[in-house]
């Protein structure tokens, strides 16, 4: 899926809960037309693009600093740093 697609489909589509955390970051990142370097809350590019990968998650720290940032509760930033269980209707 192209950059440019998905960047339409958040910008037009609300946030699902039953999004995974990387899948949160992406779809906020792609809603505010944010690069990598633009999300200092989590690190730097590197970190940031560890966590897209799915190669690390987001920590508590990182999680409170973006709910602030983006508006929305830090369970949606961090279900999994959180051990939150899937939102109801999630496959």
């Amino acid at each position: 899926m192209s950059r440019s697609f998905r960047f339409r489909e958040a910008r037009h589509c609300p946030m699902s809960e039953a999004m995974t955390a990387t899948e949160a970051l992406a779809f906020r990142m792609a809603q505010h037309g944010l690069r990598q370097c633009d999300v200092p809350e989590i690190g730097n590019q590197a970190k940031v693009s560890e966590v897209l990968s799915g190669k690390r998650t987001i920590n508590l720290r990182q999680a409170v600093a973006l709910s602030k940032r983006f508006g929305v509760g830090v369970e949606h930033i961090a279900r999994e740093s959180l051990r939150l269980p899937p939102a109801q209707g999630a496959d």
